[in-house]
């Protein structure tokens, strides 16, 4: 029969050894346990609540307007604020082209945006005047614009392309605030002085082609208009068409009334 053997006890400097990584364990344990819950409570206190939002950018917004559509934000840990989300909130507004949002330490938010600048009114419905930027984005409807913002009617998608030159065109155009732009014809920038004169100035016209310029080509487009303004005057009892398309020359033919 074979001798069982009997387990040898386990020397006392071993077990006090295990005994003391064990204590060791168990208090950094504690200790991280004791630290994390006091940066939880930390971060989770009144004192990193928002209590302030501040803008830097605004000009046609008002800014505590905008903050009634922040109000949620308002009280909210500033831990826990999703920046991101408030950045798509932010943008989401058709006046807002970039935003961005910081948190300020301990208990406020600050937004960092840039506007779009209004830069026409869309009248093809008088009770409904659109106001638009520069690439044709609507920023408001129906309201009371400056009458200093150049009109157009028949603004499209496709009449996008020359909206940069009818806005280039308000320059020569600031002693006509009734001045209304035609942007129907992609290829021919319409401009309604009255309800008598129409005058076509074409999309990129020949002189502008020739000349690389098109601020050149659209000042003497006006030097040829003016000259002949006066014996158009005279003539101002019947509608006129008015092609300023064509270096050297005008052609002024009559034209059937039209309802703007």
């Amino acid at each position: 029969m074979k001798r069982t053997r009997k387990r040898q006890p386990l020397p006392w400097n071993t077990i006090g050894r295990w005994a003391a990584m064990l204590a060791a364990s168990t208090g950094l344990g504690v200790i991280l346990f004791a630290l994390y819950s006091g940066v939880c409570r930390v971060m989770a206190s009144s004192y990193f609540e928002v209590r302030e939002i501040r803008w830097i950018g605004l000009q046609h917004r008002d800014a505590a307007r905008m903050n009634l559509f922040f109000q949620d934000v308002l009280g909210r840990n500033l831990f826990q604020v999703d920046v991101a989300h408030i950045q798509r909130r932010i943008l989401a507004d058709p006046w807002i082209e970039q935003g961005a949002v910081k948190k300020l330490f301990p208990n406020r938010l600050l937004f960092v945006i840039s506007e779009h600048t209004p830069a026409a009114v869309a009248v093809d419905d008088p009770y409904h005047a659109v106001l638009l930027s520069a690439t044709g984005r609507v920023l408001e409807l129906g309201g009371d614009y400056p009458p200093d913002l150049p009109r157009v009617i028949h603004l499209r998608r496709e009449g996008l392309p020359i909206l940069r030159l009818a806005l280039q065109w308000t320059t020569l155009l600031s002693d006509h605030p009734d001045a209304v732009m035609d942007l129907a014809n992609p290829q021919d920038l319409v401009i309604h002085l009255n309800p008598q004169w129409a005058l076509h100035v074409g999309g990129t016209s020949e002189v502008a082609s020739e000349a690389g310029h098109v601020e050149a080509s659209m000042t003497q487009q006006w030097r040829r208009f003016l000259e002949v303004k006066g014996r158009l005057l005279q003539a101002a009892s019947q509608p006129l068409a008015i092609d300023l398309r064509f270096p050297g020359k005008v052609i002024v033919q009559a034209r059937e009334a039209e309802f703007l």
